[in-house]
């Protein structure tokens, strides 16, 4: 399979993002568009990552697209540059430089915590519609969880307990929710309230203290418990409890 790197960015690489909001925008934008062709991703704050599986033409297609919807939200007009990936070995060496790219850049947060970075979608903390998570993986078949987790110089991690759970709280429950399904399809989406949801009544809380927590109306809470499981999701924020715990073991509810 023939594999791509390119880089986006603008003329003299001026800032294109700044805010939490806008790296996940500037994720979500690129999973969106690359329609499961990309294979890892990052966006830095004045220019960007794809590593993309596909032909000459698939590939310089669904560049056209990124860029399209990338300019028609940015101050700046990004270009591309293309190359080509040059084996196996030069595609482990991209799982390091692309997830790394705020030490690269000097910039002052923690790789496994960055909202434009495709780590979280690679261990199944974030789920971007349009992102294959497996593809890196179906790609390079040798490829274990852990060499992923050692590249940002985190240990495996497992989902979070019921009871680390319950120590970070409701409230840092529903922002777990919102990082593992950004908008536009994010915590005001049925599947991130109904895993929210029912992963608090699981833990115990009452109708009217999750109620106040995520800003819904008892009756909604009770029809959220009563609809279908989303397991996927569910995992999702068991994984950003996880991640959380293991860069700021302070935000645990004492």
């Amino acid at each position: 399979m023939r594999l791509s790197q390119i880089t986006f960015a603008s003329h003299n690489r001026p800032t294109l993002f700044t805010s939490h909001e806008e790296f996940t925008w500037a994720a979500a934008t690129i999973a969106r568009t690359t329609h499961g062709r990309a294979i890892l991703f990052c966006a830095a704050d004045d220019h960007g990552h794809v590593v993309f599986a596909g032909d000459r033409f698939s590939v310089g297609r669904i560049c056209s697209g990124m860029v399209r919807a990338l300019n028609r939200e940015l101050d700046h007009r990004v270009k591309v540059s293309i190359w080509p990936v040059d084996g196996r070995k030069h595609l482990e060496t991209l799982i390091s430089y692309v997830l790394n790219q705020t030490k690269h850049h000097g910039i002052q947060s923690n790789p496994t915590l960055w909202p434009g970075s495709c780590f979280h979608d690679l261990i199944g903390a974030r789920l971007l519609p349009g992102f294959d998570a497996d593809l890196l993986r179906r790609i390079l078949p040798r490829l274990r969880d852990e060499t992923i987790y050692a590249k940002v110089n985190l240990p495996p991690l497992v989902p979070a307990s019921d009871e680390q759970l319950s120590l970070v709280g409701l409230k840092q429950l529903r922002q777990s929710a919102t990082r593992t399904l950004p908008q536009p399809h994010g915590y005001r989406g049925r599947p991130s309230r109904t895993a929210t949801v029912q992963l608090a009544r699981q833990l115990g809380f009452q109708t009217a203290e999750i109620a106040r927590a995520l800003h819904m109306s008892p009756r909604t809470i009770r029809e959220l418990t009563a609809a279908p499981r989303e397991p996927t999701v569910e995992y999702a924020i068991r994984m950003q409890v996880s991640l959380l715990l293991a860069n700021q073991p302070d935000q645990a509810r004492t």
